[in-house]
């Protein structure tokens, strides 16, 4: 008994590297050139306690590189309030056709005048290839300072 559970066990985990290769293989044959990179930065330089802004989120493809809509992009914020990402799914198609997003934000009302508050976080997005149509997933970190006035 304990054998052929060995035995099951061993082909089970044959059977799952098998397809772990396949399926890898199958999301690698992209011609793709690199991850997409990013910037971020705020609509202003320095907010007041309390005050709201946005983040703009751009992505640096090149040429043969497309951000889709979907999936989602998503993005953490730290430092200061995520208020939502503003609604980019009425640009025309399934791609995000300005290269950029806006994140709304809030600084903590309890932020000391004349200090820096740095901002951070990471974009999870999808990127596409326009040569073969491959797409994948990524993960960017940011970082960038506001100042209290």
């Amino acid at each position: 008994d304990q054998i052929n559970m060995i035995k099951r066990a061993s082909v089970l985990l044959l059977a799952v590297t098998a397809l772990m290769i396949t399926f890898q293989s199958a999301f690698s044959h992209s011609v793709t050139p690199g991850v997409p990179k990013i910037s971020a930065s705020a609509n202003k330089k320095s907010f007041a306690p309390g005050e709201s802004g946005y983040i703009t989120i751009k992505f640096k493809t090149t040429e043969h590189q497309k951000i889709p809509k979907d999936p989602p992009v998503a993005v953490t914020v730290n430092g200061v309030s995520n208020d939502g990402i503003e609604d980019y799914s009425g640009e025309a198609g399934d791609y995000i056709n300005s290269g950029k997003i806006r994140v709304k934000f809030t600084v903590p009302s309890d932020a000391v005048e004349g200090s820096k508050i740095n901002v951070m976080g990471f974009v999870k997005f999808g990127y596409c290839s326009t040569d073969d149509g491959t797409c994948r997933l990524a993960k960017n970190n940011y970082s960038f300072n506001i100042k209290i006035k």
